[in-house]
């Protein structure tokens, strides 16, 4: 497996992982108007674009996915993106999605991908909107629960506070 930006060629299957899991959350999913279920999916096509540039974005595929223009298996992606406080800037995990058959390390490797591009940026505050399938794996990675499904990991010299 291996992890990357987002590139056009793995939007259909981000797009189709995330509409799976959310009929896997939902059973009644399909039977929801139509603007609900819009709401409820963050894989839309112009969302796609923005988190692709965000630097912070990532997607797991399969290992044979080399390059950036042909289909891949998508095993999970996440979307984050920098965002100024005023004070300071944070990185917002908005959507976190892993395939319930992909490999053990997809989603620690994902948490991993966006955590290394917060530091490398100079960020040192990440914010994640934790579902109860993420809480045990961040965790571990050192997201400290604030309120519920809210976790925030502090880097580098932040992380004592």
């Amino acid at each position: 497996m291996i992890y990357r930006s987002p590139a056009e060629a793995d939007y259909p299957g981000m797009q189709a992982l995330d509409l799976e899991l959310a009929r896997l959350e939902n059973p009644d999913f399909d039977k929801l108007e139509e603007k609900e279920r819009a709401a409820m999916l963050r894989s839309s096509l112009p969302a796609l674009l923005f988190y692709a540039r965000s630097e912070h974005s990532f997607v797991a595929v399969e290992a044979s996915s080399l390059t950036d223009d042909q289909p891949s298996t998508v095993y999970g992606f996440v979307l984050a993106q920098s965002v100024w406080m005023g004070d300071k800037a944070i990185v917002w995990v908005s959507n976190l999605r892993v395939h319930p058959d992909a490999p053990p390390g997809c989603l620690p490797g994902l948490l991993h991908c966006v955590t290394k591009s917060a530091y490398d940026g100079a960020v040192y505050e990440m914010h994640l909107a934790a579902d109860s399938h993420l809480e045990a794996i961040a965790t571990r990675e050192g997201y400290q629960d604030v309120k519920s499904k809210h976790m925030i990991r502090y880097l580098g010299s932040r992380n004592k506070l």
